[in-house]
């Protein structure tokens, strides 16, 4: 009996947690739709001219034309906010020490950065090292133990 209560309580205690952290979020998916159309009313007269006048981003440029103002021809510009992450939010070292080679190739073509495809590059130099030195401790042990008989 003391089981089933002390049970039904950590299981009471559990759901409290979950349900004051999901009732604080409640409102992440609600958005002001006013806020933003006017976000993007530049970007919508922007549309328009280029629609009407057939102009490209690199023409715009030469006119010094204000609309183009805050805007980018990057052609990496959907690589930008993932540049320095990690893939799936697991640090580039830990892909590389626990999966070696493919850790390496999950950081390299994910990110597409250089600096965290070294990162797991040194997670898998230190992984074999650490599985080098695991397997000479390991026949060490052996070789040790098979002496003793």
């Amino acid at each position: 009996m003391k089981k089933f209560v002390l049970l039904a309580l950590t299981a009471i205690f559990i759901m409290g947690t979950f349900n004051a952290f999901a009732s604080s979020k409640k409102d992440l998916f609600e958005y002001d739709e006013e806020a933003v159309n006017e976000e993007f009313a530049e970007l919508s007269k922007l549309e328009t001219h280029v629609s009407k006048t057939n102009s490209t981003y690199s023409m715009l440029e030469v006119t010094d034309n204000s609309l183009i103002a805050n805007v980018s021809a990057s052609p990496d510009l959907m690589n930008y906010y993932r540049r320095g992450k990690p893939p799936l939010g697991i640090p580039s070292f830990v892909w590389g020490f626990c999966l070696s080679a493919t850790g390496i190739g999950v950081v390299y073509f994910v990110t597409e950065d250089t600096d965290e495809t070294k990162k797991a590059l040194w997670g898998c130099l230190a992984g074999g090292a650490v599985y080098a030195l695991a397997y000479v401790a390991y026949v060490s042990w052996i070789v040790s133990s098979a002496s003793a008989i």
